[in-house]
């Protein structure tokens, strides 16, 4: 049985939830930091051309934006929550600017979690330009370890 979310290192319990499902070592994120004071994590995401929204251009395409999202949201509520599976329910995307560059950040931090659902934001930049804002609500019901 893993140690509460509380004793657990934040970074490693985020490592841990960008290593499931098969989705995530697809996309290959990885984990920058997370700070239990702000209940915030960080991920990083490299381009890869099959992330091309444009052929032969460092262009993210929106698809892989929207995956980034919501892997970051679900991992700062399963980090700060207390692990677990914490299903998407629903998920609403903002896209500000064109994601061009060799990576995104991306930061997921959680604003509410409940006994059913839980609440979280990121934000998502290419460098210091904002591209992409996203809230994630997840199912907290059952799924808590």
């Amino acid at each position: 049985m893993p140690p509460p979310p509380e004793l657990a290192d934040p970074l490693d319990l985020l490592r841990e939830q960008l290593r499931q499902p098969r989705h995530n070592l697809w996309m290959g994120a990885t984990a920058i930091s997370a700070d239990r004071a702000t209940q915030t994590v960080e991920t990083e995401l490299r381009f890869r051309p099959e992330m091309s929204g444009k052929d032969g251009e460092m262009l993210f395409h929106g698809g892989i934006i929207a995956s980034l999202i919501d892997m970051t949201g679900h991992a700062a509520v399963a980090v700060w929550y207390g692990g677990g599976t914490t299903p998407t329910i629903g998920l609403q995307i903002e896209y500000l600017a064109p994601a061009i560059g060799e990576r995104l950040t991306a930061r997921g931090m959680l604003r509410k979690a409940g006994r059913s659902i839980a609440c979280a934001d990121v934000e998502v930049r290419a460098g210091d330009t904002l591209v992409a804002l996203g809230r994630g609500r997840f199912n907290t019901r059952e799924h808590r370890t």
